[in-house]
């Protein structure tokens, strides 16, 4: 990877080389920098090894990694480090398996709330995923779109839902957070998590919760960082929320926000997956979504484990938030789904796909 910045990708890459370690496996985490609060959560039985610089770097030192260690296989995540695994393996004349993995939609009509980097990705992936043994998609409608931009055989694609649910995140949801809205609640609370970016949809979720506090005196918690922190605070004050709205910034244990709130709130536009909705659920926490591409109609199973709304309605998002918190589904049915969306089941799909023993 790139390094160990706070997303949902970095968090799945994290939990496949911990739990593969686990499994008694030789694991190198290869990063172009260390930077990222993920790094701290590898554990001791994984080595992490930084090649010191920017990832449009990367190529001569991952060159140099691979001849000196000669690894059976390397997984690679995110586009453009999978571009870097291409070429480098290519340069290294070993022959390394090289698995490549996509974590995110890459449909070109919504290249306009992508960035610049964004867009170039469906370059890379049609230029640079062909030459790999296997794709790996985190669900199954982006494997479909996969194959449809990459061609080639069916079999070289594989969804793998991403490895999330475990004992430990069902023990950390019991810790405390520290924050008086839920430590000390007199109201309900609507939680959302996940990078501060066009992606996420929270412009949507904020006009959403103006409508639901018209209602219902709720408020809103949003885990995360990134570049649309300041234009968010201030749509709040234009919306006249802002004393129910609070952003704690990235949070290293989200589980017990999630746990202790009345409802997870997705507002994305694309997803390849939608983490937050099994980690919610496996807390026990009621979920609303977007229906958006991909992920989240493949995990609510078209809606039975929680409501799904269209794109950029904030009216039928609060609707559904309204409903969840009247309506809630039982605690156990919501852990019965998440526990589908195990480490332990990915962990066995990953071993097939990288040629690993046990």
């Amino acid at each position: 990877m790139a390094d160990f910045a706070g997303g949902g990708a970095e968090r799945v890459m994290v939990n496949l080389a911990n739990g593969l370690a686990g499994r008694g496996h030789d694991v190198d985490f290869v990063v172009a920098r260390l930077s990222g609060p993920y790094n701290g959560s590898v554990s001791e039985g994984v080595r992490v090894r930084s090649l010191s610089g920017r990832l449009s770097g990367a190529i001569p030192p991952l060159v140099k990694y691979i001849r000196a260690n000669r690894p059976a296989s390397i997984l690679a995540a995110g586009e453009h480090a999978c571009a870097v695994a291409v070429v480098a393996r290519c340069l290294s004349h070993c022959q390394t398996r090289l698995v490549l993995s996509l974590h995110n939609a890459i449909r070109p009509e919504r290249m306009a709330r992508k960035g610049l980097k964004e867009r170039a990705n469906p370059a890379l992936v049609r230029l640079f995923y062909p030459a790999a043994e296997q794709i790996v998609t985190v669900s199954e409608e982006l494997r479909r779109e996969a194959l449809r931009l990459i061609g080639g055989r069916a079999s070289k694609f594989v969804a793998i839902y991403n490895p999330l649910f475990s004992d430990k995140l069902a023990r950390c949801a019991e810790a405390p957070t520290g924050h008086p809205w839920l430590e000390r609640k007199d109201a309900p609370v609507v939680v959302a998590a996940g990078r501060l970016t066009p992606q996420k949809g929270f412009d949507t979720l904020l006009r959403a919760i103006a409508l639901v506090r018209r209602r219902l005196s709720v408020r809103l918690l949003v885990l995360g960082e990134g570049p649309e922190r300041s234009s968010l605070a201030a749509l709040s004050n234009e919306l006249g929320i802002a004393a129910a709205v609070a952003f704690p910034g990235f949070v290293a244990n989200p589980y017990a926000y999630m746990r202790r709130s009345d409802v997870l709130a997705m507002s994305s536009r694309w997803e390849g997956f939608g983490n937050v909705l099994v980690e919610a659920m496996a807390s026990g926490t009621q979920v609303v979504s977007t229906d958006c591409p991909y992920g989240p109609r493949e995990i609510l199973a078209g809606g039975k484990y929680g409501a799904l709304v269209p794109v950029d309605d904030p009216v039928a998002l609060a609707d559904a938030i309204v409903y969840k918190i009247h309506h809630p589904l039982p605690v156990s049915l919501l852990a019965s789904r998440a526990s589908e969306f195990s480490i332990d089941r990915a962990l066995d799909l990953y071993e097939g796909v990288l040629g690993l023993t046990a």
